[in-house]
C-alpha cells in the first residue's frame, strides 16, 4: 500500500555511500591546491611579494607590468583557476554543514554558499584584472594604474566574504547537535577567529599606507597567512567529516 514506508528510514546501498563520500572528498581535494594560489601566485611568478604598497606612484606600477609581464599573466591564470577550485571545496563543506543543520532551516547552509560566490567571484576577476593590466603593458600609466588597483582590491577584498564563510562555519558547528556535528566543536570556535583575523582586509579601501593598507600586515600579511592555514585546517576536517555520518543500511 501507499505510505507504507511512511516514518521510515529507507537502506541505502553501500556503494551510493561510499560514491558520496568519494565525491565530497574530491572536492574537498582541492583544498590541496587552493593554497598554492595565494603563494606562488605573487610569488615567485608576479614578484608581488612583498606586495607594492598602494602609495607608489602611476609611473611604478606601469613599469612593473612592463618588466615582468609573462609573469604576471601566469599568475593572473593561476589566480582565476584558483577563484573555480574555491567553489567544489566550500560546495562540499556546505554539504556537511546542511546535514549538521539537519535540513531544517538551512540558514548557515545558504549563508556560505553565498559568500563562497562572492569570494570566488572576487578571486577570478583578481586575475583578470592582472592579466588585462599585463596584456598590453604600453597602455597610458593612468589606465594602468586603474587596473592595478582594481586587480588588488579584488585580491584582498574577499577577506569580507571569507569572514561569513567562516562565521557560518563555526556557528553550524557550535549549533549543531552532538550526533550531528560533522565537526569537532573546538573548530567552530576557530572558525570563530579565523573570521575576525580576515576582517581587516576590507580596511584597504581606506589607507594607502600603514598596517591596513593592502600592502599592510593587518590587510595583507595576517589575513593571507592565516587563510592559507584555515584551507589546510578545513581540508583535514572536512575529509574527516565526510565519512563521520553513514546513513543507515
Amino acid at each position: 500500500p501507499r505510505g507504507g514506508h511512511k516514518g521510515k528510514t529507507m537502506p541505502v546501498s553501500t556503494d551510493i555511500e561510499d560514491s558520496r563520500i568519494a565525491a565530497e572528498r574530491g572536492c574537498l581535494s582541492t583544498g590541496i591546491v587552493l593554497p598554492v594560489v595565494p603563494t606562488t601566485a605573487p610569488w615567485p611568478l608576479a614578484h608581488f611579494v612583498p606586495p607594492p604598497s598602494p602609495s607608489q606612484t602611476a609611473e611604478f606600477f606601469a613599469d612593473y607590468y612592463r618588466t615582468n609581464t609573462m609573469g604576471i599573466r601566469f599568475a593572473a591564470l593561476l589566480l582565476m583557476l584558483g577563484g573555480c577550485l574555491y567553489a567544489p571545496f566550500f560546495g562540499a563543506l556546505a554539504v556537511q554543514v546542511r546535514r549538521m543543520e539537519g535540513g531544517q532551516s538551512g540558514v548557515w547552509t545558504y549563508t556560505l554558499l553565498l559568500s563562497t560566490a562572492v569570494a570566488s567571484a572576487t578571486f577570478f576577476l583578481s586575475g583578470m584584472f592582472f592579466g588585462l593590466a599585463s596584456f598590453r603593458p604600453e597602455r597610458s600609466v593612468e589606465i594602468q594604474s586603474v587596473l592595478n588597483d582594481l586587480a588588488w582590491f579584488e585580491l584582498v577584498i574577499p577577506a569580507i566574504p571569507a569572514t561569513v564563510q567562516a562565521f557560518a562555519l563555526g556557528l553550524a558547528t557550535l549549533s549543531a547537535p552532538d550526533s550531528a556535528r560533522a565537526q569537532p566543536r573546538w573548530l567552530g570556535y576557530a572558525n570563530l577567529w579565523f573570521g575576525m583575523l580576515f576582517l581587516p582586509g576590507c580596511a584597504i579601501m581606506l589607507f594607502k599606507t600603514g598596517p591596513f593598507a593592502w600592502s599592510g600586515l593587518f590587510a595583507f600579511w595576517i589575513p593571507g597567512i592565516f587563510f592559507v592555514l584555515w584551507l589546510g585546517l578545513m581540508t583535514w576536517a572536512g575529509w574527516r567529516g565526510a565519512a563521520q555520518f553513514r546513513s543507515p543500511q
